[in-house]
């Protein structure tokens, strides 16, 4: 399948705004399950979501990268500004 060039920037935005999206829901559960003294796991979330796990693991990556969360074990921590 051949994407037009003049096409490309608008798809390019529209995949930018629904990883956004999927950025903001992530961060949503995660803060549901952390503020209910849950732990709180990709698998759980993709669950929750009802995305794939490798999904949520692109995204919690991103997330690792910018210092807004880590990772210890298999369980996901909000870092916070002490």
């Amino acid at each position: 399948m051949k994407i037009s060039y003049s096409f490309a920037p608008v798809l390019v935005s529209l995949l930018a705004e629904i990883s956004k999206k999927i950025d903001t829901e992530i961060i949503f559960s995660l803060l549901d399950k952390l503020f209910n003294d849950k732990v709180a796991s990709s698998e759980d979330l993709g669950e929750d979501l009802n995305i794939t796990i490798s999904r949520v693991n692109h995204h919690i990556r991103n997330f690792n990268d910018s210092s807004l969360l880590y990772r210890k074990k298999r369980l996901l921590y909000l870092r916070v500004a002490a």
